[in-house]
């Protein structure tokens, strides 16, 4: 009788331990002030983590800004800065062209779900404010609660371990613009777990 509760409780642990690979994947955001890891909600935002997973690994293709050529098995996220930058609103990058209006050569569909801008370090994929289906490769971290992204923006993912490093950055001195004065740098995507 021990032995069947022992594998019984063997079964429910295993099993509740493997569940979080299959609704989350954790990436490392590795910048010039420290590093971010990000908690990525697969369930909720499937389609819109897939896509920054995509890029992150190099497995989906892009435009390559140097030449103008489609680029594959190369992370698009590489020597990029923080373009934006605010401590009551967040921080933004993703860029490849480092001034905000870049693209990775193609857009998807927002998606929806019911998750809130209901506290800081929430993650987001930016687009642009005329078209909701202007997502690409730029995506901002939160600093704040900011229920007026509410529908207007998807949560994808929440900060896990950094959130220092996102004040930090939100807080360095920034032009009109929102720009650091100085470049901070967004230097790779490290993907920790799919």
């Amino acid at each position: 009788m021990r032995f069947l509760i022992f594998i019984l409780t063997l079964t429910f642990v295993t099993s509740t331990w493997a569940e979080p690979n299959a609704l989350f994947a954790y990436v490392t955001l590795k910048t010039s002030m420290g590093n971010i890891q990000l908690k990525l909600y697969k369930k909720e935002a499937s389609r819109t983590v897939e896509n920054f997973m995509g890029l992150a690994s190099g497995s989906k293709s892009y435009r390559d800004v140097k030449t103008g050529k489609k680029a594959i098995n190369k992370s698009f996220y590489q020597d990029m800065v923080f373009h934006k930058i605010h401590p009551e609103l967040g921080i933004q990058t993703g860029c490849p062209w480092g001034n905000g209006k870049g693209w990775p050569g193609f857009t998807i569909k927002q998606e929806k779900n019911d998750l809130k801008f209901d506290r800081p370090y929430l993650v987001a994929m930016s687009r642009t404010i005329q078209d909701p289906n202007s997502v690409g490769s730029q995506f901002f971290i939160t600093t704040a609660a900011a229920p007026h992204l509410n529908e207007n923006y998807t949560v994808m993912g929440e900060v896990v371990f950094g959130q220092d490093v996102v004040r930090k950055i939100s807080m360095q001195k920034r032009d009109a613009m929102m720009k650091p004065l100085k470049p901070i740098k967004l230097m790779e995507v490290n993907i920790d777990s799919e």
